[in-house]
């Protein structure tokens, strides 16, 4: 007997199969409703104290979720 499939995917907003997951919160969205936004991979001092950042340009955003313009402190994690 083989083992049964997992169901596929279903898209947040409309229940369609899925065609992708944010990169933000993990909602998967199908290509109809697939959007991007940059989505910064890694922030790090250079040479010269310059701030770096390596960018992914066009990272998969299901456009429900709101990610943050600043960036949150978070104190109590030192």
């Amino acid at each position: 007997m083989a083992p049964q499939q997992p169901p596929p995917m279903q898209c947040w907003i409309s229940g369609e199969p899925a065609a992708a997951c944010c990169r933000f919160c993990g909602r998967c969205v199908a290509e109809a409703y697939r959007q991007n936004l940059p989505f910064f991979l890694a922030v790090y001092v250079g040479a010269e104290q310059t701030t770096k950042v390596i960018v992914v340009k066009d990272a998969v955003w299901c456009g429900v979720c709101r990610p943050q313009p600043e960036p949150i402190e978070l104190p109590e994690l030192y």
